[in-house]
Parts: C-alpha cells; sequence; structure tokens
C-alpha cells in the first residue's frame, strides 16, 4: 500500500501534468504562482492543488514563534513534499486564513505595486539587472522575461532536450524546441510579473498568445517550463519587492541578500 507520501507525490506528477492542458488553468496557476514567488514550481503547485486560494502560507512554528499568530485547531495543513537520503516524506504550511490573531500578533506584508512607485522600481531594476527602465515598468519587466528566458534554456538546454521525450516536442531539432521554450517561458513570466504588479492583463496579453503553451503537454516538459518561470520570478519580484517595500515605508533600498 502506498503511504500518504506517496500519495501526495503521485497527486503532484498527475497535477503537473495537467496544468497546461487548458490555457485558462494555466493562466490561474500564474496568478497564484505571482502570489507565492518565493516558493518553489512544486510547492506552488502543492498549493494550488489543495488550496487554491491560499494567500500567505508558512509553517506552524513560523506563524506562532515570528508572527506570534495561532493556528486554528483541527485547521489541515498543505502538504509540500520533501527529499532526504532518497525517500519522499511531507512538511506541511498554513494559510494564513487558518490562523488566528494573538496579542502583539503581526500580519504577513503583501506588497502592493502603486504608480507612483515606478521610478524607484524602474532604476533598482536597471541597477540590478542592466535592463533600462525609461520606457515604464511594464515593458522592463517583459524585457527581462526575454532576457532570462534565454539565459535559462542556456543554461539548462541538455537537461531539456531530455525532457521533451514523449511530448509534443519530441522529434524536433534543438532550434525548433528553443523556440517554442523561449516563446512559453516569456509569455508565462510576463504574465506573471505584471499580474503580480498590479497591470491590466487584458492590454498585453490575448488567447492567442498562450497557444505555445500546448507543446507543453508532459509532467516533465510542464515541470522544465515551470521551473523556469518559478526561478525568475523568485529573482525578479524579490528586487521588485525591495524596492515596493522602500517606498511604502519610506527607507532606503536594502541591499540584495
Amino acid at each position: 500500500m502506498a503511504t500518504k507520501a506517496e500519495m501526495y507525490r503521485e497527486m503532484a506528477d498527475h497535477a503537473t501534468g495537467n496544468l497546461t492542458a487548458q490555457v485558462t488553468d494555466w493562466v490561474k496557476f500564474l496568478l497564484m504562482a505571482g502570489r507565492f514567488y518565493k516558493y518553489q514550481f512544486l510547492d506552488i503547485v502543492m498549493i494550488y492543488t489543495q488550496r487554491s486560494d491560499a494567500k500567505a502560507c508558512a509553517g506552524y512554528d513560523l506563524w506562532k514563534q515570528r508572527m506570534n499568530r495561532q493556528v486554528r485547531y483541527g485547521s489541515k495543513g498543505i502538504a509540500l513534499l520533501r527529499y532526504r537520503d532518497g525517500r519522499v516524506f511531507l512538511r506541511y504550511v498554513f494559510d494564513v486564513a487558518d490562523t488566528e490573531r494573538r496579542e502583539n500578533s503581526r500580519d504577513p506584508v503583501l506588497w502592493q505595486y502603486r504608480d507612483e512607485y515606478e521610478g524607484t522600481v524602474t532604476s533598482h531594476l536597471e541597477e540590478c539587472f542592466k535592463v533600462p527602465g525609461g520606457d515604464g515598468l511594464a515593458k522592463q519587466l517583459i524585457t527581462l522575461a526575454v532576457r532570462f528566458a534565454e539565459d535559462h534554456w542556456h543554461d539548462f538546454k541538455d537537461s531539456l532536450m531530455l525532457a521533451v521525450h514523449d511530448s509534443a516536442l519530441d522529434g524536433l531539432d534543438e532550434d525548433n524546441v528553443a523556440l517554442r521554450f523561449r516563446s512559453a517561458v516569456t509569455v508565462s513570466l510576463s504574465f506573471l510579473l505584471l499580474a503580480r504588479c498590479g497591470f491590466d492583463l487584458d492590454s498585453y496579453f490575448t488567447p492567442e498568445d498562450f497557444e505555445c503553451i500546448a507543446d507543453f503537454d508532459t509532467r516533465d516538459t510542464v515541470l522544465a517550463l515551470g521551473n523556469a518561470v518559478s526561478e525568475s520570478a523568485n529573482v525578479i519580484l524579490r528586487q521588485v519587492e525591495r524596492a515596493v517595500k522602500a517606498c511604502m515605508f519610506g527607507r532606503a533600498i536594502t541591499p540584495p541578500a
């Protein structure tokens, strides 16, 4: 009989392989991934599959000790997969909705971009990534998405070429796989970044922009795409967060960790 951890792993494999079956499903997932950009791709998949309405998740000890909040009795944790010595086990996190305030408790600070922050944010991103922000934050983020998609392909093309086995990409030469991979990462990452910063997505995207997602139709190809998008979003949005919080709290931008 499969263990509980193995059952969750099977659930994760199934959910991952089906994320791109419909463009609407992939878009919904990207919206959540924008909220959980500090998590790894498979963790986001697990949160999305179990609690698609989650807003801010953390472990029991973090809520209790750092945030001074109490996880409600009977709350069902969100299982995340962890591996050690070739074995799979589970770690649980809880959404903020599963917690209660106590005396001197803290609330999660969920930053929100505003138009008046644009100069500070674009300048900081330009300093970090050498991508000009003179045409506005949206254009700068899209340009960053193009660059990160290109960089990820060059860094991982050998493993990415192995991942296409039995997928719609199987049988294509390296140049064509690269073209489709970069297109899928660019549109997905651009969407995630602009969504997290509150831009009007209808002004930048159409359903046709996501047609390239259909080529990623197996667990391994979705995993390759998802890792590229989530890892890139993590790097970029951490810098956006620093700049936005500097504006929110009237302080200097903290240097990268």
